[in-house]
């Protein structure tokens, strides 16, 4: 798990993104010593399988996903995610244009620990190797061509790739409904994805609260917002 903590950090999770909004939170990758000191437990295997698949005591925000994707999408470049585009004066006349910042590229900094036998943490740290994006890429381009995502993309003119997500929950409006039910949680619907796949601009995530599976209910609206920002952008080109 401390490996996989070290994975999820360089792709942007347990930490801020910067962006400038009040509140930002930092979501949650655990290990063992946040459960010692929060549940007063040991962890467990079970705990590394569950959080494996983001789930348990796994927290995220929806930000913190899109730029994991958009890590993925730049070949392991971060970019500091911003909401502006330009100033303008009283006059309408540009007087600042934001341009990209560069966080880091886990592909050519050290961004993970290395730890020992025993699972303590070294002073050494490595890059993320440039293999296993390409993998990762390969992985999300196949969720869209064979995947749990196929149905909803099929006949998608512009190549895409991305993850469906379905993550149980049982929080406090849940349990007032008596939906946590044992086997039977009620889940939340992700669907990140960027485009085009073998040139990408654009990443897009959709979380639905309470949607049920990401694949049928979050997906479709992701592919809508590429479809509408495609369509917009050749309107724009033949203008």
């Amino acid at each position: 798990i401390r490996r996989l903590r070290e994975d999820a950090r360089a792709l942007g999770y347990d930490e801020l993104t910067g962006i400038e909004l009040p509140g930002e939170a930092t979501g949650l990758i655990p290990d063992p010593d946040w459960k010692r000191l929060n549940v007063g437990e040991n962890w467990s295997t079970g705990d590394t399988y569950i959080a494996g698949i983001g789930q348990g005591y796994v927290l995220s925000t929806p930000l913190q996903v899109l730029m994991s994707a958009a890590i993925i999408a730049n070949d392991g470049k971060q970019v500091k995610p911003t909401l502006l585009k330009e100033v303008v004066d009283a006059d309408g006349k540009v007087v600042k244009t934001a341009t990209p910042t560069i966080v880091k590229d886990i592909t050519k900094e050290p961004v993970i620990t290395i730890f020992d036998e025993r699972g303590f943490a070294t002073s050494e740290k490595k890059v993320v190797e440039s293999w296993v994006v390409d993998l990762v890429k390969q992985a999300m381009r196949k969720v869209v061509v064979d995947g749990t995502a196929s149905t909803i993309f099929e006949g998608m003119s512009i190549p895409t790739a991305g993850k469906t997500g379905t993550a149980e929950y049982c929080d406090n409006v849940a349990q007032a409904n008596n939906r946590c039910t044992f086997g039977n949680w009620p889940a939340h619907a992700w669907y990140v994805g960027y485009a085009p796949f073998d040139d990408p601009e654009i990443a897009v995530v959709a979380f639905v609260y309470n949607g049920g599976e990401g694949s049928t209910v979050a997906a479709p609206i992701v592919r809508q917002v590429m479809e509408t920002y495609f369509e917009l952008k050749a309107i724009d080109a033949a203008k």
